[in-house]
């Protein structure tokens, strides 16, 4: 499984419903208009991970998603062949969504692609 592949099969209102019970609910720096941006800007995300028209799976490196505390879960590569970690940002949006996702901490997929997601947004805004 990887991100391209849960795009395409999660309804992406649930995904994004994950989202807002994670990140943005009580959050006081989310008013009405930001929110609707934030929800333009993860169709448009969700959207574009869909339709990638590569399809081969990169198999030297797994997205590695662990729960650090209650409520932290860390989203991060690790490159097989060097034995290395590296966040997010370090690989392009295509390779991205063809790296498989080792889930170890079983969270259902809506929630798993919503913290995907919100990764590749805090990425992308640094």
């Amino acid at each position: 499984m990887n991100i391209k592949h849960l795009a395409q099969t999660l309804d992406y209102k649930k995904v994004f419903n994950c989202i807002y019970k994670n990140y943005i609910k009580g959050n006081r720096q989310y008013d009405k208009d930001s929110i609707i941006k934030l929800d333009f800007y993860f169709r448009q995300l969700y959207s574009s991970l869909k339709e990638q028209k590569s399809s081969e799976e990169i198999k030297d490196k797994v997205i590695k998603v662990r729960c650090i505390d209650f409520d932290v879960i860390d989203i991060y590569i690790y490159e097989i062949t060097s034995k290395n970690y590296y966040t997010l940002n370090f690989c392009s949006l295509v390779n991205l969504s063809l790296i498989k996702i080792d889930n170890s901490i079983e969270i259902p997929n809506e929630e798993l692609l919503s913290h995907l997601l919100w990764d590749i947004m805090s990425v992308e805004s640094r």
